[in-house]
């Protein structure tokens, strides 16, 4: 029976060095009464800031800077959004290998937001 490639979540950078704390990238798109933002790599600022434009879940902020989270679907029908977390294996060249990637995604209304990690 073939084996499967592991899939490693890395906690280091690639030159072995500690991860230097970085500014996120934001990006945001408006068209037709719906909004997307997408912020790559988002700290807790970020998340923060988002969830109180958005009007998220404080638990769902933690999930979002959580560096081990489950995949998992949440439906918030009264605050009318969804939050969902997803996994997928992401190539990393340098080291020829799969790694775990991340997407946090809100699905409300008018508007999308996407924050991957990984």
């Amino acid at each position: 029976m073939p084996s499967l490639p592991r899939i490693r979540r890395s906690t280091r950078s690639r030159s072995g060095a500690d991860d230097v704390a970085r500014t996120p990238q934001v990006a945001e798109l408006t068209a037709g009464g719906l909004t997307w933002v997408n912020a790559v790599g988002p700290d807790l600022d970020t998340a923060q800031a988002l969830a109180e434009r958005f009007g998220w879940h404080p638990l769902d902020v933690e999930d979002v800077v959580s560096k081990r989270q489950r995949p998992k679907v949440d439906d918030y029908e009264e605050e009318r959004y969804v939050f969902a977390v997803l996994h997928f294996p992401v190539y990393d060249k340098t080291v020829q290998r799969l790694n775990a990637g991340e997407l946090d995604v809100f699905i409300g209304q008018d508007y999308l937001v996407t924050l991957p990690n990984r």
